[in-house]
């Protein structure tokens, strides 16, 4: 349950938000941009909502009916029955995600990631069953470029749908400059170059 977790998260949020200026630092321009202040009480919160995000990754593992996740565009996104390309942003976390998508009228989703959890997580995680593991892959970065665009293409030739984070620079030559928060910021070129090549799909 979340009554014993609500109240731990609380004491770990306060420690990091007393003990992480530098995080701090990194988050002033993205909440000048929106025009918050980024008060010791909103980082605060910033950190008690981000320490959440982790916890739910491990329930969503464990015992994903606990989880109340909100669907959107949620028609648009079974048009990719035959597979396809989807661009997604760091914002949430797959794994929850990944929960909400376990109908056997999709075919497998392979997210593009860096898997660059801490061992000891990863061990937690694996003691337990994975309950999207039939739905969900990772195509993991970490184990070289080459390994990852074979099983790219194999993926979508399978009719299976890639998804990319699609707003992390892996590789600086291959960016795309757009507007965002009204300043140009570079994102990353190649999820969008892929999803142009497979536009006969759906």
């Amino acid at each position: 349950g979340y009554r014993l977790p609500s109240i731990v998260v609380n004491f770990i949020a306060l420690y990091y938000t007393v003990t992480t200026n530098s995080v701090k630092k990194n988050l002033l321009s993205y909440y000048e941009h929106l025009g918050i202040d980024l008060t010791f009480n909103q980082y605060f919160k910033h950190i008690r909502f981000f320490s959440f995000s982790i916890f739910d990754r491990f329930v969503s593992r464990i015992d994903p009916t606990s989880l109340q996740i909100d669907k959107i565009n949620e028609k648009d996104f079974y048009k990719l029955s035959n597979g396809g390309v989807v661009l997604l942003s760091h914002f949430g976390g797959w794994a929850m995600a990944a929960n909400a998508l376990q109908d056997d009228k999709l075919p497998t989703i392979n997210v593009v990631m860096r898997e660059t959890t801490k061992e000891e997580l990863k061990n937690i995680e694996n003691r337990e069953i994975r309950q999207n593991e039939k739905h969900v892959q990772i195509i993991d970065l970490e184990k070289g470029g080459l390994a990852a665009n074979i099983k790219i293409a194999n993926s979508l030739m399978a009719g299976e749908i890639v998804a990319f984070m699609a707003d992390r620079v892996v590789d600086p030559t291959k960016t795309v400059a757009v507007n965002f928060l009204n300043e140009k910021v570079n994102f990353n070129r190649s999820p969008f170059d892929i999803a142009i090549k497979t536009k006969d799909r759906k």
